[in-house]
């Protein structure tokens, strides 16, 4: 958690005033206006394709590595606490987000790789939402659902190219999408872990109005086998 004070670029609150005019119609314009700028702290890096973030590649890329691939690409970012994860803070257009390199199961002193990058938006500033993931990288490949979590419908979207993960939850009693939906957090993860974790979800839906829509039409079987229970 960052302890100083969030720092808004002039596209951020230029982005806020037009949603507020325009409705939701217009946060799909504005998802396309944001666009140039939002890329920039989720690209792939130069050189890098896979599971690569900034450069960061899961699987590849050794911890002592990583700070000078951000300063490579530019980001901005502090460091944090030393703990379990290497985490850092990195500045978006958005907001300020918690950045947190895994290593493998048994620590970066048995095998300094980082196994996965994920990101989140811990102090919930709306840095990280759905219409901030589309601005970066596009429709996702697939959505899937990961069950039922205290009255909360869980889901996946995955990116194949980049094998990448975005998790969110819903209300259950609503079960409502749409462009404002916080992510819970996005990950980069190495070949082994995102062909497992598909096998561990349901099956994905075709498509998703992003502007808003209701998943019960989505995902029937869940739903009742959670009313089943």
């Amino acid at each position: 958690m960052r302890s100083g004070g969030k720092r808004r670029s002039p596209g951020y609150w230029l982005a806020v005033l037009l949603l507020g005019l325009t409705g939701v119609i217009g946060a799909a314009v504005v998802v396309v206006r944001l666009q140039p700028l939002d890329t920039a702290w989720a690209a792939p890096g130069e050189n890098c394709d896979g599971p690569c973030w900034l450069g960061v590649r899961a699987g590849k890329t050794r911890i002592g590595e990583a700070i000078g691939l951000l300063r490579q690409a530019g980001i901005r970012f502090e460091k944090t606490a030393p703990g379990p994860t290497a985490a850092i803070n990195i500045e978006t257009p958005n907001g300020w987000l918690e950045v947190f390199f895994y290593p493998g199961f048994n620590g970066f002193k048995a095998d300094n790789r980082i196994m996965s990058v994920c990101l989140t938006d811990e102090e919930r500033q709306g840095n990280l939402s759905v219409a901030t993931l589309l601005a970066a990288l596009g429709t996702p490949d697939e959505v899937r659902p990961g069950g039922i979590d205290g009255g909360r419908l869980r889901l996946t979207l995955r990116y194949t190219r980049r094998q990448a993960e975005a998790l969110l939850s819903v209300p259950l009693a609503s079960a409502h999408l749409d462009l404002f939906t916080p992510l819970d957090m996005l990950c980069f993860l190495t070949d082994p872990m995102f062909f497992y974790t598909a096998a561990q979800i349901g099956h994905p839906i075709q498509s998703v109005d992003w502007r808003g829509v209701t998943l019960t039409q989505y995902f029937p079987d869940v739903l009742r086998a959670d009313i089943q229970k």
